[in-house]
């Protein structure tokens, strides 16, 4: 059951897996798409792989073997969120980030270092307007939490990419 039913919170692991699989899509195969797909990518049966989905199913269930060959398809963004949500991780793609970082990329960064937190900011005032914070309020704190950490992660990245390539060139 997710923490909350709106996109932009922390799902639980199992919704989460479930939300990465039926959304996926590859931009390299045309007409498939979900659940069928991820099963055909990851060379798990599909049958298979929606009983395991199907969190009413007491016969199957999602194996960490499943999980890798899911999450390596995928790259599920809910499902990573689930696990630094459990973890208290953060994650990044590194292919994600510019090949050489300029000084742009840096300022791009921190700006978005900013943007993160004005929305972490927002978030914990909206949710305080009441005088509470139920459940899905604290799902979206942890969200937008999650996402600035992400963001000061990917500028660490990058800075530390830019003193690479600066140390090259000289």
């Amino acid at each position: 059951m997710p923490y909350s039913i709106n996109n932009d919170c922390i799902y639980d692991l199992a919704t989460a897996l479930i939300k990465d699989c039926k959304e996926f899509r590859s931009p390299l195969i045309k007409d498939n798409k979900g659940i069928g797909l991820v099963a055909q990518l990851s060379g798990i049966r599909a049958s298979t792989l929606y009983k395991k989905l199907d969190t009413s199913q007491d016969t199957h269930c999602v194996h960490i073997e499943d999980l890798e060959k899911v999450l390596a398809v995928t790259r599920g963004h809910n499902t990573l969120n689930a696990i630094g949500r459990i973890t208290g991780a953060v994650w990044l793609f590194p292919d994600e980030l510019p090949a050489f970082a300029g000084d742009m990329d840096l300022w791009k960064a921190s700006n978005n270092i900013m943007e993160k937190n004005m929305a972490l900011i927002n978030e914990f005032q909206e949710a305080l307007e009441d005088g509470e914070l139920d459940s899905e309020e604290e799902s979206r704190i942890e969200k937008r939490l999650q996402d600035m950490q992400q963001a000061a992660y990917q500028m660490l990245s990058l800075v530390q990419q830019f003193r690479r390539d600066e140390e090259l060139a000289a």
